[in-house]
């Protein structure tokens, strides 16, 4: 069966969001068409995958929310089982965000392992 789930993240930073896409390679998209296995469907804010699918930024009560369609692991292919390499780089995006919000120099170390480090410096 095919349809579109959440994923287990909440957004407060769009900005943020964006960010982490295009540095993965992927746009985000407003007022557009989402493709998934059974077609498309509208949605105020696409992710837009390479290949066949796509990801859905849904407004909810507390912000924002993912949606994706996990049929055949092509969605998992391009942003993480659970969409794990998403979350990592959306929530490095709002920490260096906030850092320098409040006047910190931010240096980012994208590690062997797999894991980021932030530097945080006085300007």
């Amino acid at each position: 069966m095919s349809h579109f789930t959440d994923v287990e993240l909440e957004i407060k930073d769009l900005q943020a969001l964006e960010d982490a896409c295009k540095e993965m390679g992927f746009e985000l998209v407003r007022n557009t068409t989402a493709r998934y296995y059974y077609g498309s469907k509208q949605a105020d804010i696409v992710i837009k995958l390479s290949g066949k699918y796509d990801m859905t930024v849904e407004k909810s009560e507390n912000g924002y929310k993912l949606q994706a369609d996990w049929y055949d692991g092509h969605v998992a292919r391009c942003v993480g089982q659970n969409a794990d390499l998403l979350k990592q780089n959306y929530a490095t995006h709002v920490a260096m965000r906030m850092a320098r919000k409040k006047g910190y120099r931010v240096q980012r170390r994208n590690l062997q392992n797999g894991k980021v480090e932030l530097i945080l410096g006085v300007r």
